[in-house]
């Protein structure tokens, strides 16, 4: 049964965000807070999940799972290969390979996705590299980011992409990634007011040229401290209209802007059993000594997942449990509808009109789980 309906709510509107971590100032506009309070948890869809494993391969098992058009393909990213399986698990076929032919990628593969005529999008470092149905390479591009606007932050040519948890989504003739600004003179070390005020975190790029159409983003006001200098990374999730729904690591506040890049509604709940009281690295040394040690011992929020057909939203969180993490689910008013409890470090490999799909790997005894959860 649909979570929404066993756990619908009225909507609680407020005018803007108030919550610290939850700003709505942000890109010189206004986000309006839509949403209800926090309801009581549930497990049942985890309860009621099924667990199955994908076919062996021969792979390193380093890479992302992501499920499109009724099947799963599993991005090896050290091995420069696209493994396809059945929406079952059942292995079918191999792509790629390291190589120069039009049926194999020069070099690693960083990030990838369906596009809305079925090609697929293939970066690797700045090359966008676009495959046929075939996998047979049709064109390739450099993500342009010199825009010529100088030595600022509007420059796109400053900023670099985010390849610790780099992110690429596309809807329409764009294509959609997540940066990061860590240039010597802008940064969230030497200038972090400056930095979380104006640094973007997203890029919008024309899929044929390259070039670089939009930069969207900014911090909400919790990171202005530095306290989560460690917990700044972005996941994001486009809608087929393209909708841009952000979420901050260290923000319980999802923030969606419009088809034009504008902001329009934040909501967003606190996800339970959290531990956020990390410690503030405000010197490089210290952030680069204890930027893992940090991240495995905080909590923060992790994957989103848009649904178009009911407009609910999906996202994980780490809990401050050895076993477990969390999965909210909210409606397309930004209702919370569910807060429930999940196996650690599972990840989402995506969705179709029935389930949800999450994954986890065991690289040492390569194995690939899938847990589907029925959203109907």
């Amino acid at each position: 049964m649909n979570l929404t309906k066993l756990l619908a709510a009225a909507i609680l509107l407020a005018p803007f965000c108030t919550t610290s971590c939850g700003s709505g100032k942000q890109d010189k506009g206004t986000f309006r807070e839509i949403g209800n309070e926090r309801l009581a948890a549930d497990t049942s869809a985890m309860k009621k999940a099924s667990v199955f494993r994908l076919d062996s391969i021969w792979s390193s098992y380093v890479g992302k799972l992501q499920f499109h058009n009724d099947g799963f393909c599993f991005i090896d990213e050290r091995m420069c290969k696209i493994h396809i399986f059945d929406k079952f698990g059942k292995y079918i076929r191999s792509a790629l390979g390291r190589g120069r032919s039009v049926k194999e990628i020069d070099g690693d593969i960083t990030g990838y996705t369906e596009l809305p005529d079925g090609n697929k999008c293939i970066s690797s470092g700045t090359k966008c590299m676009i495959y046929n149905k075939d996998f047979e390479r049709t064109g390739q591009s450099d993500l342009n980011r010199d825009n010529g606007a100088g030595h600022n932050k509007n420059n796109p040519s400053l900023y670099s992409m985010d390849y610790f948890n780099f992110i690429l989504k596309s809807a329409g003739n764009l294509i959609y990634y997540n940066v990061t600004l860590q240039h010597p003179d802008f940064n969230f070390i030497k200038d972090k007011e400056s930095y979380y005020k104006n640094a973007k975190v997203i890029f919008a790029a024309d899929r044929n040229s390259g070039d670089v159409v939009k930069m969207i983003g900014s911090y909400p006001e919790c990171y202005l401290s530095g306290q989560y200098n460690q917990f700044s990374l972005v996941n994001f999730d486009v809608s087929t209209s393209g909708k841009v729904y952000v979420s901050y690591e260290a923000s319980e506040k999802i923030f969606v802007y419009d088809e034009s890049f504008n902001p329009s509604v934040c909501f967003g709940r606190p996800g339970r059993n959290m531990n956020m009281n990390c410690s503030t690295l405000l010197s490089f040394d210290s952030f680069s000594e204890n930027f893992m040690k940090e991240r495995d011992t905080y909590s923060y929020y992790r994957d989103i997942e848009y649904i178009d057909s009911s407009g609910d939203l999906y996202r994980l969180y780490v809990k401050d449990d050895k076993d477990h993490d969390g999965m909210q689910i909210y409606d397309s008013e930004g209702n919370l509808t569910g807060d429930i409890q999940i196996p650690k470090n599972l990840k989402i490999a995506g969705h179709d009109n029935e389930n949800l799909y999450l994954y986890g790997i065991d690289e040492k005894h390569c194995i690939i789980s899938i847990y589907t959860i029925n959203i109907i």
